[in-house]
């Protein structure tokens, strides 16, 4: 119980694999985020968790679902001339690699007694789009987790939270977006 009380809450998430053609100076101001997610309450968690962090930093962010409502059905080419009328100079997809999955571990506490700390597990590959051409200019791919409560419940929010602001430091650090 008290190694669990003393993890919880605490997601975290790492990026690797990155890849990136961005041309040395180039800051993208003003992203539009959509995350491919069928559930439209999962998407809205994931892309308002992302713009949050772009805000917080001074970038203008907008969720896909402000602009292309789900279960819209216009074409690509009408999305892409929409997203070029309404200024947007990248586009940020968020791609859910694996649904999660979950591990095990004992942990010994201070007196000795064994406690089994269950975590969340997701991956997630995450594409920058520049919207001149709609060329990838940047992706990397993601490990998130978040220790599970004795239910085997977690927050979705708080792992989401954790993927985004990362996400916006690692682009921040290589000069991608502005830096308040």
């Amino acid at each position: 119980m008290m190694v669990t009380a003393l993890l919880s809450g605490c997601a975290s998430t790492r990026f690797h694999d990155i890849m990136s053609t961005v041309a040395p100076g180039t800051r993208f101001k003003k992203i539009i985020v959509h995350s491919d997610l069928a559930d439209p309450q999962t998407q809205k968690i994931v892309e308002d968790a992302v713009v949050r962090q772009f805000q917080a930093i001074g970038v203008s962010a907008t969720p896909s679902y402000a602009v292309f409502p789900p279960g819209n059905s216009d074409t690509w080419d009408f999305k892409k001339q929409t997203i070029q009328a309404n200024g947007f100079d990248a586009g940020l997809l968020v791609q859910e690699l694996d649904s999660h999955s979950s591990t095990t571990t004992e942990f010994f506490s201070f007196d000795q007694t064994a406690q089994d700390v269950s975590t969340a597990h997701f991956k997630i590959q995450t594409k920058l789009v520049e919207t001149n051409s709609f060329v990838v200019v940047w992706q990397a791919k993601s490990s998130s987790r978040e220790v599970m409560d004795d239910a085997g419940d977690f927050s979705f929010e708080g792992v989401m939270t954790s993927y985004a602001s990362t996400l916006v430091d690692e682009l921040q650090n290589e000069g991608i977006v502005a830096a308040r």
